[in-house]
């Protein structure tokens, strides 16, 4: 395989959580593509590549001001965050937090 960068296998963070008790927080980070529809626009979809995904633990480990949800919740599994701009782009004026639908990943 070739990867633009370092790679870890995934099952590697928690294990080591699980091992190391100095460790507090850990995070995995990584990119693919992902189509993305809104259900106010359904007949509008949206092909995006890269994307970043995250554990909940991002939150934890860097400061990310929320312009609006919960910061509690927020990465948790069905959940993500965007910028003003994807809201713009996906939403309009709509709330953003009324729903985003990930299809699958863009192979």
């Amino acid at each position: 395989m070739d990867f633009p960068g370092a790679y870890t296998a995934q099952a590697l963070a928690p294990a080591l959580k699980d091992r190391v008790p100095e460790i507090s927080y850990l995070t995995r980070l990584h990119t693919d593509d992902i189509i993305v529809s809104s259900a106010s626009q359904p007949d509008k979809v949206f092909e995006e590549d890269p994307v970043l995904y995250a554990d909940p633990g991002f939150l934890q480990m860097f400061s990310v001001p929320l312009v609006a949800g919960d910061q509690q919740k927020a990465l948790e599994p069905g959940t993500g965050l965007i910028s003003k701009t994807a809201a713009h782009k996906y939403f309009r004026d709509e709330d953003p937090r009324s729903g985003i639908g990930c299809d699958r990943p863009c192979k």
